[in-house]
């Protein structure tokens, strides 16, 4: 039950008790974000967020994220146009630690000079990582092409020089002004227990002075009266064309009709634009139609990434989705689909308490309604044909639209094909003709009951005749089911020659059965709110299962379908190699990616953990139906094969049967763990690629462990050492030296051998000092002990995380599943933390005198050579 309560401040404080598990989370809403700025102040909510993290009245720099991951919690923000959100997740035992850090962040941050002048070298970064990222770029021209004059046109991270220019006088006059009381609210979900909670609240929260609430107009976008196009000729290899129409605010009767016509049109395997373009033709590498809906005019959204010689044929193919919508009544499955589609997110919402707070908070900053999720739903199932056939043509007319086409096609070329489509659009829209048709029929709800008190759990495995392995975890927290079956295969039973075919394979496994065509197959999913996935790695290939528990029967036999006798076409292949080699070809717009495989290919070479998932062009031009049919056999053939099936599971009579008649006549041959010897690394490995981006990407690393190896524990808490907002990495090169926005310890532990170093994107001119501050953290760590403070808090980070992640159904059954396929202890799930706790300071050191005492690979993407 949702509790209120007004502090005498004007704070509101939203309570949504859940005892499923012994986890709370906190969030802080502040009703401002970057539509709020002044010209000038552009970029400065974003500021702020990253700088009420850097001390306060009783907190020094760092301490916020020191103090909660050392109470085994997480501690994060985000800020928007319209909002900047602080959230805490963490033991209920430490409930009072997240409620003291973010009133101590969002009530009497410090805003020390020194320390914002170390943090506007960090947002440069960011705002340099942005310009590295196609997506972003695109979004950034449909953005400011769509809103002239609305501050939605500008960047949420605002302008490098207004971040190298604001004072702390500004800083702090924008911060008193907006974030006050009033123009915030709390939001607390999970096991607390409500008095005590209330009175910590208070505790914390009472005394935050009540600064008077400056209000802010906005600059109104007038309304377009002739249709917009624009085109930016880009670096990328990733073409994106944005089409969009402005619809009003979220509060507005309409937005049900258009969010209907949206999922309708592009938000689901089933949808119209994913089923001709990207799956009937292969036009497109997506093609998805989206809603961006605030407090102010919002727009309907339809995107599509396409290859530049087929930019013209895709659009023009967008004008035949159109009319095909209108051709004939909406197909009720469709439309059921959708429906469904919002009512699922509400109960899959319920599988962690973030998602409870995050729901909350959203709706009451939206509608002032912490339950008008509920009222909603109820629109949606009120909407007739007719509301939503409107829907398009009230408001994606052609003397709207906002036409945009971010490519590396030639702008002279964009702008004509642009200007021939809207043509075409002018003279087609008039045609768009609803056909009769009657009110959206409701066969079936998702209405049932939510989180369950007093849950009942049990776990049981069993060794099934063929020798699979099946775990069973019977839990009615939620009514949710998630499915794991995992094969020892992967990377490393394929040939070198056949590059990709193990990624290809993934690719078709769960499109098409022997029973049901890749649109059938699609459609059931979807009609019961679930979702079919397959997976590839290193070392092994599987398949995954989420549904809702009352269409659990249903879904496994439909997965079971998948896992025995899937359906791999020829033309299934060709449009996923198609697809595959889109990805090739536009890897390079990904230098971090480029980074970590130049890296992986120095670490592991001559062996397939060095080799790309994706292969190469000529290893994917001639992998066909053959050679995918006898991988997947291959697959099946590995000895050790495990299940895991975790969730609120009815009706589990036969399920064991129906798993043992789907393997008892494969013969399961290869033990797959046996170990494919490594190359040694003599010396030093560098690898360098150039690259006209903003920022370089850097990795450096030696060997590491095996998955197996008894010392990855220790390799465990050395790692949360380094990592997270507390680690050394952050505070010693972002905090104290503002080297980089990103940067982390990386790993990877394979059957075969693994590799520990780490990843830093920053300026070129800083790359090689970043290189030797890396090489300085890891060798304190093989020179002194770590102090048993920084142990303490890097074990409850590490234990925190774990329990915290566990949450989720889909996340047990990943990690019973993996430890069971290879060889370690089931019930290390359970005591994973006591493994955590045995780790020592000696341990620590002697790990690190192994490891980093290695020859080292390097890798670099970037401008210039680092070294």
């Amino acid at each position: 039950m949702l509790k209120k309560m007004q502090l005498k401040n004007g704070l509101d404080v939203f309570l949504y008790k859940s005892t499923k598990s012994p986890v709370v989370s906190v969030r802080m809403w502040v009703k401002t974000g970057s539509a709020d700025e002044q010209k000038g102040e552009e970029g400065i909510s974003h500021f702020i967020e990253h700088l009420v993290f850097k001390g306060s009245r009783n907190l020094g720099v760092g301490d916020a994220a020191k103090k909660i991951e050392g109470a085994g919690g997480q501690l994060n923000a985000y800020t928007s146009f319209d909002e900047t959100v602080f959230h805490v997740t963490l033991y209920k035992e430490q409930f009072e630690v997240g409620l003291e850090v973010i009133s101590e962040m969002l009530g009497y941050p410090s805003f020390d000079k020194e320390e914002i002048d170390n943090e506007r070298e960090v947002v440069i970064e960011e705002i340099k990582r942005s310009m590295d990222n196609p997506g972003r770029q695109s979004s950034r021209l449909l953005f400011s092409s769509m809103y002239k004059k609305h501050p939605y046109g500008v960047p949420v991270i605002g302008y490098e020089k207004n971040i190298e220019n604001v004072s702390v006088e500004e800083i702090r006059d924008y911060f008193e002004r907006r974030y006050v009381p009033e123009n915030m609210f709390l939001v607390v979900s999970g096991d607390f227990e409500l008095v005590e909670a209330k009175k910590l609240i208070k505790k914390y929260y009472g005394d935050i002075p009540a600064n008077k609430l400056e209000k802010v107009k906005r600059t109104k976008e007038p309304k377009p009266t002739k249709a917009k196009a624009t085109s930016v000729q880009s670096t990328f290899k990733q073409n994106i064309v944005h089409f969009s129409w402005p619809i009003p605010k979220i509060s507005h009767k309409d937005i049900a009709a258009l969010d209907m016509l949206s999922m309708v049109l592009g938000q689901s395997e089933s949808s119209l634009l994913n089923q001709k373009m990207r799956l009937e033709k292969s036009l497109v590498r997506y093609a998805y139609s989206s809603i961006f809906t605030t407090r102010d005019n919002g727009f309907f959204n339809i995107s599509l990434s396409v290859d530049k010689d087929k930019i013209e044929e895709a659009m023009t193919e967008l004008l035949g989705c159109f009319q095909a919508f209108f051709a004939k009544p909406l197909d009720q499955d469709l439309l059921e689909i959708s429906k469904l589609g919002l009512e699922s997110d509400e109960i899959y919402t319920y599988e962690t308490v973030d998602g409870i707070s995050k729901q909350i908070g959203y709706y009451e900053f939206n509608f002032s309604d912490p339950d008008y999720s509920k009222k909603y739903l109820e629109k949606i199932r009120e909407l007739t044909q007719k509301e939503i056939f409107k829907s398009f043509k009230k408001y994606l007319k052609p003397e709207l639209i906002n036409l945009t086409i971010f490519s590396e096609e030639d702008e002279k070329i964009t702008k004509k094909i642009m200007s021939s489509w809207l043509r075409k659009y002018r003279k087609k829209f008039p045609e768009l003709k609803a056909p009769s048709s009657e009110k959206i029929k409701t066969r079936k709800s998702h209405k049932m009951k939510g989180l369950k008190k007093n849950a009942k759990t049990s776990e049981k495995l069993h060794l099934l005749p063929s020798g699979v392995r099946v775990y069973i975890r019977q839990s009615d927290e939620v009514p949710i089911v998630n499915i794991r079956t995992a094969f020892l295969g992967g990377m490393r039973i394929e040939k070198e020659e056949d590059g990709g075919l193990s990624e290809l394979t993934t690719q078709c496994w769960t499109k098409e059965t022997e029973l049901m065509s890749e649109k059938e197959l699609s459609k059931f999913v979807e009609l019961r709110s679930s979702g079919i996935s397959s997976f590839c790695g290193k070392n092994t290939n599987g398949l995954s299962m989420t549904s809702l528990s009352p269409y659990w029967q249903d879904m496994f036999d439909v997965y079971m379908q998948n896992l025995s006798t899937p359906k791999f076409s020829q033309a299934l292949i060709d449009r996923e190699k198609h697809f595959l080699t889109q990805a090739l070809r536009q890897r390079c717009d990904n230098p971090a990616q480029e980074a970590v495989l130049g890296f992986m290919g120095k670490m592991f070479k001559n062996h397939p953990y060095g080799r790309s998932s994706l292969g190469t062009e000529p290893s994917l031009k001639k992998l066909g139906e053959e050679q995918v049919n006898y991988f997947y056999k291959n697959i099946l053939k590995s000895k050790k094969v495990s299940i895991c099936i975790s969730g609120d599971i009815k009706n589990i009579d036969g399920v064991l049967d129906k798993i043992e008649s789907s393997f008892q006549e494969i013969k399961r041959p290869d033990d797959r763990l046996k170990k494919i010897k490594l190359d040694k690394i003599t010396t030093d490995q560098f690898y360098f690629k150039k690259s006209d981006k903003e920022q370089t990407h850097l990795l450096v690393g030696q060997r590491g462990l095996t998955i197996q190896d008894p010392q990855r524990y220790i390799l465990d808490v050395m790692q949360a050492i380094l990592a997270g907002q507390g680690g050394r990495l952050f505070m010693e090169l972002r905090d104290k030296n503002s080297m980089a926005y990103s940067l982390s310890p990386m790993r990877i532990d394979g059957l075969d051998g693994g590799f520990f170093g780490a990843y830093i994107a920053c300026s070129p001119e800083k790359a090689s000092k970043a290189l030797e501050m890396l090489d300085i953290e890891f060798e304190k760590l093989c020179e002194k002990e770590v102090p048993l403070s920084e142990m303490e808090r890097a074990k409850k980070y590490i234990i925190g995380k774990y329990h915290i992640d566990l949450q989720k159904n889909s996340a047990m059954t990943s990690s019973v599943l993996f430890n069971d396929i290879y060889g370690i202890d089931l019930k290390e799930v359970f005591t994973y933390h006591q493994k955590i706790n045995a780790v020592s300071t000696k341990d620590i050191k002697k790990l690190a005198r192994k490891l980093f005492h290695q020859n080292k690979v390097f890798s670099a993407v970037g401008q210039t050579q680092p070294w």
